[in-house]
């Protein structure tokens, strides 16, 4: 049974640079898509996301011992905890509390975001 992913951390500066590289020219009209829905939510975006590339590969450059983790979802956790063979069977007894949760999140912030999204698309337009 697969309990959870397991990664280890780029710690070569140069590699991270480039890799850095690539992913801001293929943003291309991605940032524009983003850029809306950032303002969508009240974000905004800013030099911010750059800047903390540019300090990280800096923190690289002075050796970054090899690291590494692991991510545990919680239904794999659950299934650990009782004994549950099945994520399916898992995931179905949970499903009616995620149900329960996501309705309630609806409804305190679903109002406010679409009143948002229309006000966007009529500025747009």
């Amino acid at each position: 049974m697969e309990l959870c992913n397991a990664y280890t951390e780029l710690n070569d500066p140069e590699e991270q640079r480039k890799r850095f590289t690539v992913q801001q020219d293929d943003i291309g009209s991605f940032s524009q898509r983003v850029t809306f829905l950032l303002s969508l939510s009240g974000v905004e975006k800013s030099q911010a996301t750059i800047d903390s590339e540019a300090e990280y590969v800096r923190t690289l450059e002075h050796g970054l011992p090899p690291t590494g983790g692991f991510g545990l979802g919680v239904d794999r956790l659950v299934m650990l905890l009782t004994g549950t063979s099945s994520i399916r069977v898992c995931l179905m007894n949970m499903l009616p509390l995620l149900n329960r949760l996501l309705a309630q999140l609806c409804r305190k912030s679903l109002p406010s975001l679409s009143s948002r999204i229309r006000k966007s698309f009529k500025e747009m337009n």
